[in-house]
């Protein structure tokens, strides 16, 4: 009986395992645009959101759906998540900076690059927002 107990752990670390979900920040290689890519994923309470920072200076700080490209505060009127600026060289090819945010639960979070300009042109993301393809 303990060896089956002993067999039926890796299946219940799987089965509980969280999601790890890169998001690229910075310019697309395709496009040469300033965006988040993805831009929306669905996640699931206990989840990681891996920011990877590309070239340029980037932010990834929480807004809302109502006043995007502005800092949601929290009561201390401090960002209520901001990876702060995560610069990185032109040249730059490795070794990139990340900013993990674990997701508490379904409710849609908004983001954006506080950097001069980016916002307005694409730099908003979200997550969990079901609507976001109607908005």
């Amino acid at each position: 009986m303990f060896t089956a107990s002993l067999a039926l752990l890796p299946l219940i670390s799987v089965a509980s395992a969280q999601l790890v979900h890169q998001v690229i920040v910075g310019s697309s290689d395709l496009t040469k645009q300033l965006t988040f890519q993805p831009y929306a994923l669905a996640a699931a309470p206990g989840d990681v959101v891996q920011f990877v920072f590309q070239q340029k200076n980037h932010t990834v700080t929480q807004t809302s759906f109502d006043n995007v490209c502005h800092p949601l505060l929290d009561e201390y009127y401090k960002p209520v998540f901001d990876s702060g600026f995560q610069p990185v060289a032109a040249d730059q090819k490795d070794d990139y900076p990340t900013y993990n945010y674990t997701v508490k639960d379904t409710t849609p979070v908004w983001l954006y690059c506080q950097q001069k300009g980016h916002c307005g042109q694409g730099m908003s993301s979200n997550a969990n927002a079901r609507s976001a393809s109607a908005c």
